[in-house]
């Protein structure tokens, strides 16, 4: 063997060791790190997910970090928008934990990064490749021991692409947004339901604002008298009977048994208050209980038992409940974002106005000027004037510290522009909150929400102002939001995001219907400072500017009139659009989702859809400890039903 052959075999066995040091040494890490996305892998590009971190640490204690970033923008237009959400995290000697995040997955572009960093050292950093799940329905959720039985739900008898996922309880979301992909929640064969009152308080609220939850008749009596379920269920008696029957209401609705049977197990039961959709020999088989906007759907038989477990028209019973949507997902998230990004009026100024230079002449001409000429006339030494004339630059510099001063308090602006999403029937309102929030200061300023029910992501600023944007960072748990400087020129930046939370709105519509008209009644009026009602179907529109004083109204629309296409800019000339600024963001955002996005205009011809501004914020959704001069304007989207019959 030559000295160089020699030379290189060495050096590969080295090169060989090193590797197998560092393997080992990484995989016998005191610091573990395991990142799980969604349910089972999956999520939805568009939706909110959990997101849940498991840390172990088999080392000494430590404090750090926990760092999750999410960018979104158009790469080819400029650079990422970055949201990172910092939670604090101590790890004592020989510990496991749990850490969980609720982030808004908007593209499939940049991956999700993950790190635990303590002081300024990183200690474990991951990077997850996004999957372009981009999926028009949202998840079926089942929970259940087995983790199979509903994949028949996805399969070819049901029109729609739908993606049935499994879980188990623990790992239930804590908070409503959780379950922002989920279509469907179904609780299948557990025999017990422990949840946290977090676990428990997010499915109510998901409920409240059009969720829809299935409960089966798999499980045993530990099932219903959980904390859950015995809350949600109005049961005045609950048992197991068993029945000889032919099942007649079923067989003629979806298709005859193709199994042999002889007596069927049920769940037998008495409620206070739902509908009964299918009753047997006076047994409900499906009972149906609106909760807010959502509706929870009760099943006494138990699909997976004869006759029930071959039957053909298994498919089509399931169809006739899940092609129903129940959850609110009528406009796509950040509707407004590209109006908010590309459309930020500026509140404030820098320069000088006319009081301003006024003030300043009249108090150098009558003060300074005085004493200045007063001195001249002397002939006063060259000391004295020396110290007049540096008294005339302080007094210049003093205005300018008071007018700076004055500018900042001007120009700290926070300008909201709200959407309520509400259904008929409901006492809760999904909102969506854009935020424009103007600094003249250079450092951050820092704002705080309710981070139990509010959630906020960034939004791209325009790529002429990148310069000035900053990087939003969001502190859980202490629920607050600071951005980080992207550049140190700028004196002055101005910040975008978006906060979504759910909101009580106490305003009650019932709409009626006779063979001309549409009516709506509008009841608790007085409960919002209202203006500006649209009463909305299909091409006819009926505009109410100026409510009366009392609490009730209605609003009616002929249909036997000629169909005219709403022209929101009509409905105020341009000299009062040119006077009042919101006048004019009002415009805009109407003709964003009528004419651009064209949401509104496909709901409204299906059913009777109601809008209505109101100018003063029902609830302040962020809080400063700064000075903030604040605006806002807030619409209203109710879709309207009409009972059959009417």
């Amino acid at each position: 063997m030559t000295s160089k052959q020699w030379t290189r075999k060495v050096i590969t066995d080295l090169g060989i060791f090193l590797l197998l040091m560092a393997l080992e040494a990484k995989a016998t890490s005191p610091l573990q790190m395991k990142v799980e996305i969604g349910f089972e892998g999956f999520y939805r590009i568009g939706s909110w997910t959990p997101v849940k971190v498991f840390l172990e640490n088999r080392g000494p204690s430590l404090e750090g970090t926990l760092l999750i970033k999410v960018a979104r923008g158009n790469p080819l237009e400029q650079d990422p928008t970055e949201i990172i959400y910092s939670i604090p995290v101590f790890l004592p000697s020989s510990s496991r934990k749990l850490y969980q995040v609720n982030v808004l997955l908007e593209t499939d572009v940049y991956p999700l990064q993950v790190s635990l960093i303590s002081g300024k050292e990183s200690l474990l950093k991951k990077e997850i490749p996004i999957q372009p799940f981009y999926m028009d329905e949202g998840f079926i959720l089942v929970v259940n021991k087995t983790h199979a039985g509903f994949d028949f739900l996805a399969q070819g008898k049901i029109k729609r692409v739908r993606q049935v996922l499994y879980t188990d309880p623990n790992k239930l979301p804590s908070h409503w947004i959780g379950y922002d992909a989920i279509q469907t929640l179904i609780l299948d064969d557990i025999e017990s339901l422990e949840l946290s009152s977090e676990q428990e308080k997010a499915i109510e609220e998901w409920l409240s604002i059009g969720g829809r939850l299935i409960i089966t008749a798999k499980g045993g009596y530990g099932k219903f008298k959980s904390s859950l379920v015995s809350h949600l269920l109005p049961l005045e008696s609950l048992q197991k009977v068993y029945l000889n029957s032919s099942f007649s209401s079923l067989q003629s609705r979806y298709g005859v048994f193709t199994a042999d049977f002889q007596k069927v197990e049920l769940w037998d039961s008495q409620w206070r208050k739902g509908d009964v959709l299918i009753e047997e020999e006076g047994i409900p088989l499906l009972v149906e209980l609106k909760v807010g906007s959502g509706k929870i759907l009760f099943l006494a038989f138990d699909f997976f038992q004869p006759p029930f477990r071959d039957w053909p028209g298994k498919s089509y019973f399931w169809l006739e409940i899940l092609e129903e949507e129940t959850n609110f997902s009528m406009f796509s998230r950040g509707i407004l974002d590209p109006l908010i990004e590309h459309s930020i009026p500026w509140p404030g100024r820098f320069y000088l106005g006319r009081r301003e230079i006024g003030l300043f002449l009249l108090v150098y001409l009558v003060v300074i000027g005085f004493f200045y000429w007063w001195m001249k006339k002397r002939k006063l030494g060259w000391k004295l004037r020396m110290g007049l004339s540096l008294t005339v630059v302080l007094s210049a510099l003093i205005f300018s510290l008071f007018w700076g001063m004055k500018m900042r308090r001007e120009n700290t602006f926070l300008g909201q522009v709200s959407i309520f999403y509400k259904k008929e029937g409901g006492s809760l309102a999904k909102t969506e909150n854009y935020f424009t929030l103007f600094s003249p200061y250079h450092q951050s300023v820092e704002l705080e929400f309710d981070k139990r029910v509010s959630f906020i992501t960034a939004l791209s600023a325009p790529s002429r102002e990148r310069e000035f944007f900053k990087d939003l960072v969001v502190f859980l748990p202490e629920g607050k939001i600071r951005w980080t400087s992207s550049s140190d020129s700028s004196a002055w930046s101005f910040h975008l995001f978006r906060l979504e939370t759910i909101l009580p709105f106490s305003l009650i519509t019932k709409t009626t219907r006779n063979k001309e008209t549409i009516t709506v009644s509008l009841q608790n009026l007085n409960s919002f400072p209202l203006q500006d009602l649209f009463f909305l179907y299909g091409e006819h529109s009926s505009f109410l500017k100026e409510l009366p004083a009392f609490n009730e109204a209605d609003l009616t629309l002929n249909l036997k009139e000629r169909e005219t296409l709403p022209s929101f800019s009509s409905l105020y000339n341009e000299e009062v659009r040119s006077k009042d600024p919101r006048i004019e963001l009002k415009t805009k955002v109407l003709n964003q989702m009528w004419n651009f996005a064209g949401p509104l205009k496909n709901i409204a011809a299906k059913s009777p859809v109601l809008l209505a501004w109101f100018e003063e914020n029902p609830q302040t959704l962020v809080k400063s400890y700064q000075s903030l001069n604040c605006a806002f304007i807030g619409l209203a989207i109710i879709p309207l039903f009409i009972a059959d019959g009417v």
